[in-house]
């Protein structure tokens, strides 16, 4: 027992000179490993749960007709406030005084 204890030490201690001995082959290694577990992961998350029915619903916002009704008026007051036409002597900030 010892001496396969002993044997796989010297093993996993030759194998870091053994990859990079042979680094295009363990590139290849990664990048085909690396490739196997994106595409299985690809079809888990995207092709089976187009298969099968999914757990949420189609359409989350629904807006009701009465308090979208209440919205778009809430929209109009706001705009016509925010564009003046209640500010008939206000001064324009903006534009700076004729000089005299």
């Amino acid at each position: 027992m010892k001496k396969k204890i002993a044997a796989l030490g010297k093993f996993l201690l030759k194998t870091p000179w053994l990859v990079a001995n042979n680094i295009f082959i363990a590139g290849l290694f990664v990048f085909f490993i690396a490739f196997i577990v994106s595409g299985f992961l690809f079809y888990k998350r995207i092709i089976a749960t187009e298969e099968g029915e999914s757990a949420t619903p189609k359409s989350v916002l629904q807006i009701d007709g009465g308090n979208y009704g209440r919205f778009l008026n809430f929209r109009q007051e706001q705009g016509l406030i925010f564009n003046g036409t209640g500010c008939e002597f206000c001064r324009d900030i903006f534009n700076l005084p004729s000089p005299r």
